[in-house]
């Protein structure tokens, strides 16, 4: 529903924003902390490639002038994966998530709401 509080909690999960009681763990570490508990961001920063965001309207996170191939390639670099081999882990990606490997050539503008949503996920993969 909306005003439930769904980005609020997106945003402490992510450490944007400390919670006003309680604590967020990931892979049973502190992560975010109400009060004076606060966690130090160079402590998130070594997870922080772990987590990925799926926006419910991916399309504003596209760089519209990107082809799928290359928002895909992007994540992949920033994840460590070496340039020779991201044309297949691409391949693999679109697989992974039901679409057709021919839709790496096309932009965000071009694509279903659901095939950007999936597009997501597999940059989050």
């Amino acid at each position: 529903e909306s005003g439930s509080g769904k980005t609020t909690v997106a945003r402490i999960a992510l450490g944007l924003l400390q919670p006003d009681a309680g604590e967020v763990r990931f892979l049973d570490q502190p992560w975010a902390a109400a009060g004076t508990e606060r966690v130090e961001e160079k402590t998130r920063r070594l997870h922080r490639r772990d987590i990925s965001v799926i926006y419910q309207d991916p399309l504003s996170s596209f760089d519209p002038r990107w082809t799928v191939g290359q928002i895909l390639s992007d994540a992949l670099d920033v994840a460590g994966i070496d340039a020779e081999q991201q044309a297949a882990r691409v391949t693999q990606l679109l697989d992974q998530v039901r679409l057709a490997p021919q839709l790496a050539e096309r932009r965000p503008l071009q694509l279903s709401g659901g095939q950007r949503q999936r597009v997501a996920i597999a940059r989050a993969i």
